[in-house]
């Protein structure tokens, strides 16, 4: 989203949490124009990245069923979470949609499945928000120290994960070591 350069620098990284409603997941983020340094404009003018944080669509059966357009309908939302919460920026100039991976419940995958082996999965392209808390949460698993979080809800053998093919593969691999 195009936005003023002398209003960009008031425009923080945030999480923006609202009840789930049909489509909308409830889940939108900003990125500053400190995100978007890389992208040059010359006419006094910055951008913010702003995006949504909820599964979009149906469950992939395969990449070439992916729709790279996106979904009008999300891009809606968002558009109408801008002019809600962040009225001085403009309009979009473009827009990216990508698939990720994640579980049923959309929570991580992150346990110890063998003595020396812990595994994080399912980042569902929102881990880098949590990386410094995944990283001492992986080391507590492996080091044996108290983890920062309860890491119960993001178990390997929960009803979630263990019944996929996926988690099948990653058991068939620890019984290897």
């Amino acid at each position: 989203y195009e936005v003023d350069s002398d209003v960009a620098a008031s425009i923080p990284q945030a999480f923006h949490f609202r009840k789930e409603n049909d489509i909308d997941g409830g889940l939108y983020y900003v990125f500053p124009s400190s995100a978007t340094e890389s992208i040059q404009n010359n006419d006094g003018k910055s951008y913010v990245k702003v995006g949504v944080d909820f599964p979009t669509g149906d469950a992939l059966t395969s990449m070439e069923s992916f729709n790279y357009e996106g979904s009008e309908k999300v891009l809606s939302l968002i558009d109408g979470w801008v002019k809600e919460h962040l009225p001085s920026v403009g309009g979009r100039i473009d827009s990216y949609c990508h698939p990720y991976t994640m579980t049923s419940d959309s929570y991580f995958i992150m346990d110890k499945v063998a003595d020396n082996v812990a595994v994080f999965s399912g980042g569902s392209g929102r881990a880098f928000k949590f990386g410094p808390l995944i990283g001492d949460c992986m080391t507590s698993l492996l080091t044996g120290e108290k983890a920062p979080v309860d890491l119960a809800p993001f178990s390997a053998s929960r009803g979630a994960v263990a019944s996929t093919p996926a988690s099948k593969k990653i058991e068939e691999k620890v019984l290897e070591l």
